[in-house]
């Protein structure tokens, strides 16, 4: 009878409630059908948080039941790519204590039915005991069978996971090898393709292959990272649309060794699949070619001219530029002024010289040998220069003499703020104060020149004119002999009787008019020296003396 009511028992589908130390109820547990009314674990977090207890058994596709309880998972044991042991329990509870009969359990077998390595073969006894047997990385099937006293035996399957570890070893630790590189591009290229800096990087030394627990061929994947964090080269992509040319900077190169041995293992958790350690190099890209050649040097000074009374003026130029640098496509070079502090197009300079020299960068600092120098020039306009004249200066006849003793004051010239000294005054007619002019009027020009200092503009050009009358009046009335201002040899070459005979006598031109206004021009002067004197006609013999009043000339005067 009570074998009837067990089978009844066992064939219904409704879970009955019960306690875990109700070992009936555990078998009916144990031998239940279960359809698809629940998935089957698909994390981590179910395998280690959740799972399926007392509430519900899953129903593995391959195998007829689950124990109860959650799946066992492992981590690989240090070194190796495998877990030794596991511990089957239920709920902290040993499955050799979790079964229960109404007779007293005697022993338990277990079987490695399934395994990722694929060395197990169905139904394998573990032998001596599941604590000691070695599971390989990935998931495996453990039949458990318990028999009791009196031989029978019920069975249930758990599932073990075991997770790889241990991440991939590079051959070079990372304290072995430099962190940081600087690698100089070529004088004749601004870039680099991308995976070169990883053969230097190489070539001191770093070994980019790695070794690991579980698999034996570790793939390298190099990858190389702008300072944005861009990805800009990835040696697992398509070269043509992850290879970009690296140019001057800094870039991070990273090594990836990875292990994905348990990528095609069916672990339940994806995310922990992959294995990867991780190398990183900073690298210092560096262009240390300088600009070669620019254009827009003024090649002559620089001149500006300002007005007398100004002491600065506004300079302008077009800053040179650079036309050639090996990294022109990627920073534009420029041209930096010299100066303390710096001279630039449109400022004031003051007058004087001034040397603009210019340099010529790139933006990695790199200072081309030549540069461009020119002067700048910022000159004042002469002073224009005014001469005033003396008074007009009216004189007799010296006795018995045809022209006078004339002197007058000296002109004054001017030129800015400045008076010019007499070196600055000329008479373009050659004549100066204290010579003798005959009788008559004439006009004298005084000509004044400007200062010369090489340091104003059009200086030599800076003059001014002025004039004044000379008039030599005769007092003298005429005498009935005039024996004596004549020569008694008509044909005499020498000096007249009361004639200049020494010193300078003026050429002149008579005016048409002259006889009814005296008036006459001075061409010149003409230079005598000590020439003889005639005998007059009333036989006076004449010497030649200096004239009354004028230390300059001298005339025929009897003895």
């Amino acid at each position: 009878m009570l074998r009837t009511v067990l089978a009844i028992a066992l064939s219904t589908t409704v879970d009955p409630v019960c306690s875990e130390d109700d070992g009936m109820c555990l078998l009916q547990f144990m031998k239940r059908e279960t359809a698809s009314e629940d998935p089957p674990p698909q994390s981590m977090d179910d395998l280690l948080n959740g799972g399926f207890d007392f509430d519900g058994l899953v129903k593995n596709p391959q195998h007829e039941k689950e124990c109860p309880g959650k799946a066992i998972v492992e981590h690989s044991d240090a070194g190796h790519c495998s877990h030794q042991g596991v511990d089957v329990n239920v709920n902290g509870k040993d499955i050799a204590e979790f079964f229960g009969d109404n007779v007293m359990m005697k022993n338990f077998k277990y079987y490695l039915e399934e395994c990722t390595s694929g060395m197990c073969e169905d139904n394998e006894l573990i032998d001596p005991d599941i604590s000691m047997h070695r599971f390989q990385v990935g998931k495996s099937h453990v039949k458990v069978e318990g028999y009791d006293l009196a031989g029978n035996v019920d069975h249930c399957y758990r599932t073990v996971y075991v997770y790889d570890s241990e991440d991939p070893v590079f051959s070079n630790p990372d304290t072995d090898v430099d962190g940081v590189i600087t690698a100089v591009l070529s004088e004749d290229a601004c870039e680099v393709e991308a995976g070169a800096p990883f053969a230097s990087y190489e070539a001191l030394g770093f070994d980019s292959s790695a070794t690991d627990n579980c698999d034996n061929e570790v793939d390298i994947v190099k990858k190389v990272y702008d300072e944005s964090g861009t990805c800009v080269y990835d040696s697992s992509k398509d070269t043509v649309t992850m290879t970009l040319p690296l140019g001057p900077g800094t870039y991070h190169m990273t090594y990836e060794a990875i292990d994905d041995h348990q990528q095609s293992l069916d672990l339940p958790d994806a995310t922990v699949t992959m294995r990867t350690t991780t190398h990183t190099v900073t690298l210092h890209l560096t262009d240390e070619t300088p600009p070669y050649n620019f254009t827009g040097c003024p090649t002559e000074p620089i001149t500006v001219i300002i007005e007398p009374h100004e002491t600065e003026g506004q300079v302008d130029w077009i800053p040179p530029t650079v036309t050639g640098d090996a990294c022109g496509n990627v920073g534009e070079a420029y041209a930096e002024e010299q100066s303390a502090p710096q001279k630039y197009p449109g400022m004031m300079m003051e007058v004087g010289s001034h040397m603009v020299r210019y340099a010529f960068k790139d933006v990695y600092g790199n200072t081309m040998e030549e540069e461009c120098m020119f002067e700048v020039h910022v000159v004042q306009k002469a002073h224009p220069v005014t001469v005033v004249c003396p008074d007009d200066v009216t004189v007799p006849t010296v006795e018995n003499a045809r022209a006078g003793v004339v002197t007058w004051v000296d002109p004054v010239a001017t030129q800015g703020e400045n008076t010019l000294d007499a070196t600055h005054i000329a008479y373009p007619q050659g004549v100066s104060s204290g010579m003798m002019f005959p009788f008559g009027v004439t006009t004298v020009t005084v000509n004044a020149t400007g200062a010369v200092t090489g340091t104003r503009v059009d200086e030599h050009l800076q003059f001014d004119e002025c004039t004044f009358q000379v008039t030599v009046t005769d007092p003298f009335d005429p005498k009935v002999d005039g024996r004596e201002y004549r020569c008694k040899n008509p044909e005499s070459t020498d000096v007249k009787p009361y004639r200049i005979c020494d010193g300078p006598d003026l050429s002149v031109h008579l005016h048409q008019t002259y006889l009814s206004t005296f008036g006459y021009d001075t061409i010149g002067v003409l230079p005598k020296a000590s020439l003889s004197c005639c005998e007059s006609e009333d036989d006076t013999l004449h010497e030649c003396v200096e004239v009354p009043g004028s230390s300059k000339n001298k005339y025929c005067k009897p003895m």
